[in-house]
C-alpha cells in the first residue's frame, strides 16, 4: 500500500492597500507571481483556507484563479489563531493552503516542524511548502521550499 504525503502550504498575504485593507496593485502582482511559482513547482490547490481579513481573502482568491481549489474563510487564521483547528483541516485533505499573517504563520511553521525555521518571519506574498510523511502532528513536518 502506497503512503500518501500530506502537503501544507502557508502563504502570507500580499502587500496591503492602506486605504481599503485589501491588496494593493503591487500586492496583487506579488501574489500572481507566487501562484505561478507554485504552479511551476507542481502545486495545485485542493483547499485554500483564508483569514477573515480582506487582504488574505483576496490573496486566497487570486491563488485559486491560478491553482484551482475551493476557498473557505476560517476564523482560526484570524486574531484568535487556533493551530489545533488548523491541524484538523490538514488531516482532511492531501494539499491544504493556509493564507494568513505575521507573526502567526511563521510561528505555526516552527511548531509544525519543531525547528527554528522562518525565525525572521515571512515576507509578503511568500509561501512555505511543508510535508508530513505520516499523520499530521506538531513537530513532524518537513520544510520543502520557501518561495518569495
Amino acid at each position: 500500500m502506497e503512503e500518501v504525503t500530506t502537503r501544507v502550504i502557508l502563504v502570507r498575504h500580499g502587500e496591503m492597500d492602506l486605504e481599503t485593507g485589501g491588496l494593493s496593485h503591487l500586492g496583487r502582482k506579488g501574489v500572481e507571481e507566487l501562484g505561478k511559482k507554485l504552479l511551476q513547482q507542481g502545486v495545485h490547490a485542493e483547499r485554500l483556507f483564508s483569514s477573515p481579513l480582506l487582504r488574505a481573502i483576496e490573496t486566497a482568491y487570486l491563488l485559486q484563479s491560478i491553482l484551482g481549489g475551493e476557498v473557505e474563510i476560517l476564523s482560526a487564521l484570524g486574531e484568535q489563531f487556533d493551530e489545533k483547528a488548523l491541524l484538523q483541516k490538514v488531516a482532511s485533505s492531501q494539499t491544504t493552503f493556509f493564507v494568513g499573517h505575521e507573526p502567526s504563520l511563521p510561528a505555526f511553521a516552527r511548531r509544525l516542524t519543531g525547528t527554528a525555521i522562518l525565525a525572521t518571519g515571512m515576507g509578503q506574498a511568500t509561501a512555505a511548502l511543508m510535508t508530513f510523511e505520516k499523520e499530521p502532528a506538531l513537530g513532524t513536518a518537513q520544510l520543502l521550499a520557501y518561495l518569495s
